[in-house]
């Protein structure tokens, strides 16, 4: 072989290297079902700013309690608040807050909770923020529980 042969033929497989490795590393890569979703995980209550005209900050100081929330990669949820209330059931997450919203461009994600009104899904850093604003109603906040494992 000549080195103009072997001049092409580097020519050749190099970039044909480089492009397979490329598209076998890419192979699934942006599969949405591998992206683990922000939200999932336990979150507790920090604050909540409601209602319309006459909005009020609130937090578990001043309303006597705290609630977690569990929200599981299987579409179930769980809401518990110390005073032993316990809100659980299925949950949804879809792009718009209704079909015409989402006609009109509306791409932000939502949550719904059971029966509960649809919640717009905002994060701000390591805070959930589960808004339903939009219809005068509450602004909820909750940070990431962290867990602490003791080593023995």
């Amino acid at each position: 072989m000549t080195i103009e042969n072997k001049i092409i033929m580097r020519l050749i497989l190099i970039p044909l290297l480089f492009f397979s490795l490329l598209f076998i590393s890419a192979k699934d890569g942006c599969n949405s079902n591998k992206i683990r979703n922000p939200i999932y995980g336990n979150w507790v209550w920090a604050k909540t700013f409601c209602c319309g005209r006459n909005s009020v900050w609130s937090d578990p100081n001043t309303c006597g309690y705290s609630q977690n929330l569990e929200i599981n990669p299987d579409g179930t949820y769980r809401l518990h608040r110390t005073n032993d209330k316990v809100q659980k059931g299925k949950y949804t997450i879809r792009k718009g807050l209704n079909d015409f919203q989402l006609q009109q461009g509306d791409t932000s994600l939502v949550i719904q909770m059971g029966e509960d009104p649809p919640s717009y899904i905002n994060f701000i850093g390591d805070t959930l923020v589960l808004s339903r604003g939009y219809m005068d109603y509450d602004n909820v906040y909750y940070v990431r529980e962290i867990v602490i494992i003791k080593n023995k």
